[in-house]
Protein backbone atom coordinates (compact mmCIF):
# COMPACT_ATOMS: atom_id res chain seq x y z
CA UNK A 1 0.00 0.00 0.00
CA UNK A 2 1.25 3.51 -1.02
CA UNK A 3 0.99 5.70 2.27
CA UNK A 4 1.06 9.83 1.38
CA UNK A 5 1.36 11.98 4.17
CA UNK A 6 -0.36 15.17 4.28
CA UNK A 7 1.71 18.03 6.64
CA UNK A 8 -1.22 17.57 9.62
CA UNK A 9 -0.89 13.99 11.03
CA UNK A 10 2.81 14.51 10.52
CA UNK A 11 3.24 17.77 12.68
CA UNK A 12 0.81 16.59 15.32
CA UNK A 13 2.29 13.36 15.91
CA UNK A 14 5.39 15.05 16.42
CA UNK A 15 4.22 17.31 18.86
CA UNK A 16 3.26 14.90 21.01
CA UNK A 17 5.98 12.93 20.97
CA UNK A 18 3.98 9.63 19.23
CA UNK A 19 5.16 9.82 15.57
CA UNK A 20 7.69 6.62 16.05
CA UNK A 21 4.93 4.03 17.09
CA UNK A 22 2.27 5.91 15.39
CA UNK A 23 3.33 6.87 11.96
CA UNK A 24 2.56 3.73 9.89
CA UNK A 25 5.52 0.94 9.21
CA UNK A 26 6.93 1.61 5.48
CA UNK A 27 7.62 4.36 3.76
CA UNK A 28 5.74 7.24 4.23
CA UNK A 29 5.66 9.36 0.96
CA UNK A 30 6.01 13.16 1.44
CA UNK A 31 5.23 15.72 -1.69
CA UNK A 32 7.33 19.15 -1.77
CA UNK A 33 4.60 21.23 -0.46
CA UNK A 34 3.60 19.20 2.04
CA UNK A 35 7.60 18.79 2.82
CA UNK A 36 7.77 22.52 2.91
CA UNK A 37 4.89 23.10 5.06
CA UNK A 38 5.98 20.69 7.75
CA UNK A 39 9.54 21.93 7.25
CA UNK A 40 8.32 25.70 8.21
CA UNK A 41 6.29 24.40 11.12
CA UNK A 42 8.93 22.33 12.44
CA UNK A 43 11.66 20.73 10.59
CA UNK A 44 12.23 18.23 13.78
CA UNK A 45 8.48 16.33 12.23
CA UNK A 46 10.60 15.45 9.03
CA UNK A 47 13.47 13.52 11.24
CA UNK A 48 11.61 9.99 10.62
CA UNK A 49 13.09 7.43 8.67
CA UNK A 50 9.61 6.28 7.12
CA UNK A 51 9.68 9.59 5.68
CA UNK A 52 10.24 9.66 2.00
CA UNK A 53 10.57 13.01 -0.10
CA UNK A 54 9.20 12.53 -3.54
CA UNK A 55 8.84 14.92 -6.80
CA UNK A 56 5.61 16.44 -7.42
CA UNK A 57 3.43 15.35 -9.91
CA UNK A 58 0.58 16.76 -11.70
CA UNK A 59 -2.43 17.90 -10.38
CA UNK A 60 -5.39 15.81 -10.86
CA UNK A 61 -8.46 16.97 -12.46
CA UNK A 62 -10.49 15.30 -9.92
CA UNK A 63 -8.35 16.42 -6.89
CA UNK A 64 -8.27 20.01 -7.83
CA UNK A 65 -12.27 19.93 -7.81
CA UNK A 66 -12.07 20.07 -4.56
CA UNK A 67 -10.26 23.22 -4.27
CA UNK A 68 -8.19 22.13 -0.99
CA UNK A 69 -4.45 23.82 -0.29
CA UNK A 70 -1.83 22.63 -1.74
CA UNK A 71 -0.36 20.38 -0.02
CA UNK A 72 -3.97 18.73 -0.30
CA UNK A 73 -3.79 19.13 -3.42
CA UNK A 74 -0.46 17.47 -4.33
CA UNK A 75 -0.51 14.63 -1.65
CA UNK A 76 -4.10 13.33 -2.79
CA UNK A 77 -2.98 14.01 -6.40
CA UNK A 78 -0.11 11.83 -5.73
CA UNK A 79 -2.19 8.99 -4.03
CA UNK A 80 -4.14 9.59 -7.36
CA UNK A 81 -1.16 8.79 -9.58
CA UNK A 82 0.18 6.04 -7.52
CA UNK A 83 -3.06 4.43 -6.89
CA UNK A 84 -2.43 1.96 -10.47
CA UNK A 85 0.07 -0.47 -8.73
CA UNK A 86 -2.24 -1.45 -5.43
CA UNK A 87 -4.51 1.44 -2.53
CA UNK A 88 -3.35 4.29 -1.51
CA UNK A 89 -3.64 5.29 2.00
CA UNK A 90 -3.37 8.97 2.73
CA UNK A 91 -2.66 10.74 6.39
CA UNK A 92 -5.00 13.86 6.62
CA UNK A 93 -6.53 15.57 9.56
CA UNK A 94 -8.49 18.52 7.68
CA UNK A 95 -11.86 17.73 6.98
CA UNK A 96 -12.46 19.00 3.54
CA UNK A 97 -9.41 16.74 1.90
CA UNK A 98 -10.62 13.42 3.83
CA UNK A 99 -14.19 14.30 2.35
CA UNK A 100 -12.27 14.38 -1.10
CA UNK A 101 -10.07 11.02 -0.37
CA UNK A 102 -13.75 9.14 0.21
CA UNK A 103 -15.22 10.66 -2.77
CA UNK A 104 -12.32 9.78 -4.52
CA UNK A 105 -11.97 5.99 -3.16
CA UNK A 106 -9.07 6.40 -0.89
CA UNK A 107 -8.50 5.37 2.37
CA UNK A 108 -7.82 8.24 4.54
CA UNK A 109 -7.42 7.94 8.39
CA UNK A 110 -5.91 11.12 10.39
CA UNK A 111 -4.15 11.66 13.96
CA UNK A 112 -6.41 10.26 16.09
CA UNK A 113 -7.19 6.93 13.79
CA UNK A 114 -3.15 6.37 13.68
CA UNK A 115 -3.69 6.61 17.96
CA UNK A 116 -6.51 4.06 18.05
CA UNK A 117 -4.47 1.77 15.30
CA UNK A 118 -1.23 1.78 17.18
CA UNK A 119 -2.95 0.69 20.66
CA UNK A 120 -5.50 -2.00 18.57
CA UNK A 121 -1.97 -3.47 17.28
CA UNK A 122 -0.29 -3.52 20.45
CA UNK A 123 2.27 -1.08 20.19
CA UNK A 124 1.12 1.31 22.70
CA UNK A 125 -0.86 0.41 26.04
CA UNK A 126 -4.37 1.72 26.55
CA UNK A 127 -2.68 4.66 29.35
CA UNK A 128 -0.32 6.01 26.41
CA UNK A 129 -3.13 5.69 24.23
CA UNK A 130 -5.63 7.42 26.46
CA UNK A 131 -2.93 9.91 27.45
CA UNK A 132 -2.25 11.03 23.63
CA UNK A 133 -5.32 11.56 22.50
CA UNK A 134 -6.22 14.30 25.03
CA UNK A 135 -2.98 15.60 24.38
CA UNK A 136 -3.76 16.19 20.33
CA UNK A 137 -5.21 19.69 21.14
CA UNK A 138 -3.42 20.85 23.24
CA UNK A 139 0.23 19.85 22.57
CA UNK A 140 -0.39 17.95 19.46
CA UNK A 141 -2.04 21.49 17.89
CA UNK A 142 -4.97 19.52 16.50
CA UNK A 143 -8.50 21.39 16.10
CA UNK A 144 -10.66 18.99 17.22
CA UNK A 145 -13.34 19.25 19.22
CA UNK A 146 -13.36 18.07 22.42
CA UNK A 147 -16.34 15.50 21.98
CA UNK A 148 -14.31 14.10 19.52
CA UNK A 149 -11.27 13.15 21.34
CA UNK A 150 -13.74 11.62 24.39
CA UNK A 151 -15.58 9.63 22.08
CA UNK A 152 -12.29 8.14 20.41
CA UNK A 153 -11.08 7.28 23.92
CA UNK A 154 -14.67 5.55 24.42
CA UNK A 155 -13.78 3.79 21.35
CA UNK A 156 -10.04 2.27 22.18
CA UNK A 157 -11.58 -1.04 23.24
CA UNK A 158 -14.48 -1.27 20.14
CA UNK A 159 -13.45 -4.36 17.93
Amino acid sequence: MTVVADAGPLLHAHWVGASAWALPRGPIYVVPEVWLEVQRNDAGALRYPCLRRVPSVPISRSVAAYKLDAGETEALSYAVAQAGPGPALVLCDELAARRACVKLGIAVVGTIGLVAFAYRSGRIGHGMAVATLRRLPTEGRLHVAESLIEQAVSDLDLP
